[in-house]
């Protein structure tokens, strides 16, 4: 389940301008955290995808 308390800067084009880089501490932990809960979510999608490919190629033979 996403966590939707991950802190969000107030404006994002602000956020997202050129000048602020990745070594910024508030750029990096907004992705970081954003990182951590989608990873989960991707591996359960594909483990689930593989399963469903697995299943169908035995019902194909």
């Amino acid at each position: 389940m996403i966590n939707h308390n991950i802190q969000q800067p107030e404006n994002l084009d602000i956020f997202f301008c050129e000048e602020r880089s990745y070594d910024d501490p508030g750029v990096r932990n907004f992705w970081e955290e954003l990182l951590n809960e989608i990873t989960p979510i991707i591996k359960e999608n594909n483990f689930r995808q593989a399963k469903s490919l697995a299943l169908a190629d035995n019902f194909s033979m």
